[in-house]
């Protein structure tokens, strides 16, 4: 519980910092590669810590590649993007709806992964409140706000790490959780370099 409870404040924190970095001036691609570098900067230097290596094996990096692109390079882009048409509180909503995606996702790829009706109903209200909001046609933020756009980037991002989610757990004896979040954070970022440079410039 300490640690989904951290890891909400986490995803709540951050959702204020990107907002208010974009109120700055600070492009969405150009955040993301930024933050990126950080956190794998970061894992790498508790691998060192520990003494722990990057698997080699061909399955731990299949699934890098998985994790690198549709839990780190595209939600991530997606998400930051949102905030620009959307308030932090009216995306941080949006990503509220990842877990009714993993269970849909894993309900029909994970075969101990039932999406139950307790599940279901819980999820649900999620999703209600996001629709609530689009059919108000509030952004939450102050001026303009394209919440269409909004729910389409934060929808994309939510699917995407449903996917994601649905196959580390399908796969989850091939990694351990450090050295894969270290290596899909580094190769994510690169990723998004060339895109960052073409989109946006040199920051």
């Amino acid at each position: 519980m300490m640690a989904l409870g951290r890891s909400a404040l986490g995803w709540g924190l951050a959702g204020v910092g990107v907002g208010a970095a974009l109120g700055e001036g600070v492009e969405p691609l150009s955040m993301v590669v930024v933050r990126a570098g950080i956190v794998a900067l970061a894992v790498l230097a508790i691998l060192w810590v520990r003494r722990e290596r990057i698997p080699s094996d061909r399955q731990f990096w299949r699934t890098a590649t998985v994790a690198r692109l549709s839990n780190m390079a595209a939600p991530f882009a997606l998400f930051t993007t949102a905030h620009q048409d959307g308030s932090a509180g009216f995306v941080g909503l949006l990503a509220a709806l990842m877990p009714l995606s993993t269970a849909i996702v894993a309900h029909y790829t994970v075969h101990d992964e039932p999406l139950t009706a307790p599940k279901l109903l819980g999820m649900l209200v999620a999703l209600a409140g996001v629709v609530l909001l689009f059919v108000s046609g509030d952004s939450g933020l102050d001026e303009g706000g394209r919440p269409e756009l909004a729910i389409a980037l934060g929808l994309g991002a939510v699917i995407a790490v449903g996917v994601s989610s649905a196959y580390a757990k399908r796969h989850q004896g091939s990694f351990t959780p450090v050295p894969l979040t270290g290596t899909q954070f580094l190769i994510g970022g690169v990723v998004l370099i060339p895109f960052m440079l073409v989109l946006e410039g040199v920051p």
